[in-house]
Order: structure tokens, then C-alpha cells, then sequence
């Protein structure tokens, strides 16, 4: 498991946001809800034992297969419903924990100004899978909520 801490979020961004025209990456990329396992999973992650599924809201984007193949990955974007999590508040994560009932990775993504924060170097992904995910953290932003 890997992230930011709130300290972290102030440094600087270090990976452009790739904006991509290409439909073959994108074409089938879309907005879901958390479904009640994923709500479980950031519950029992984070330790958030005074959250109800009801009461997180967020969305997900399913990437697709990372480096391996059937090893899938999601954009998994989510608020929670405290105000002292607001300054924190939506997180946004490339995890794979959709898909997987027993191992879990997290990776914290701040969306600032325009740029991302370097979660590329968990993954080494390059070419489209970079351009796909980068497309993902993009459309996850701007999801309607559930």
C-alpha cells in the first residue's frame, strides 16, 4: 500500500496530465459506481470503522489490464462525509482492489492544478497503458457521484 500524506499534497506535481484524442485507448472507458465491495474495501482499508457504505460517495474507472494480463486496474475517486476531511478531500487512487479479493494496492494520485502526482513510478507503465490510466484519472474527476 502506497500514498501521499496530507503533508505531501502540497509539493509539486511532477507528470503532466496526458490529454489523449486517441478513441482507440479511450473508447471504452466510463463512470461507475462504487460498487458495495470497493466501499467496503476503502472502509477496511483506511480504517474508516464510523463510515457507512451509505454515506461514501465517489466513483470508479475501470483502466483494464496493467502489465500482466487478467491483473486489473481501476481509477477509484471517493469523499468522505467529515468536515476535516474536506482539505483532503476527494481522493483519488489507481487500485487494483475492484478486482481482487485478497491483495491490495492503493495508489494515491493528487490531481493539482492541471498535473498529476508522479503515480506512474509504482507501475512503470509507458505508451498507451500511461496514456489510458493518465485518461482514467481524468474522466474519474469528473464522474457523477453516487
Amino acid at each position: 500500500m502506497s500514498g501521499c500524506s496530507p503533508a505531501d499534497q502540497t509539493q509539486e506535481p511532477t507528470q503532466p496530465i496526458i490529454a489523449t484524442s486517441n478513441t482507440v485507448i479511450t473508447r471504452d472507458l466510463g463512470c461507475g459506481q462504487l460498487t458495495p465491495s470497493t466501499k467496503q474495501k476503502i472502509i477496511d482499508t483506511w480504517g474508516f470503522s464510523d463510515i457507512t457504505q451509505q454515506e461514501l460517495v465517489g466513483a470508479q474507472v475501470k483502466i483494464g489490464d496493467g502489465l500482466e494480463k487478467g491483473h486489473e486496474w481501476w481509477v477509484v475517486t471517493y469523499q468522505l462525509p467529515r468536515a476535516e476531511s474536506a482539505p483532503y478531500s476527494p481522493s483519488y487512487y489507481i487500485t487494483d482492489a475492484p478486482g481482487r479479493p485478497d491483495h491490495l494496492t492503493w495508489i494515491e494520485v493528487w490531481l493539482v492544478g492541471g498535473h498529476l502526482t508522479d503515480w506512474n513510478g509504482s507501475l512503470a507503465w509507458t505508451g498507451n497503458l500511461r496514456e489510458r490510466g493518465s485518461a482514467a484519472l481524468l474522466l474519474a474527476a469528473s464522474c457523477p457521484w453516487a
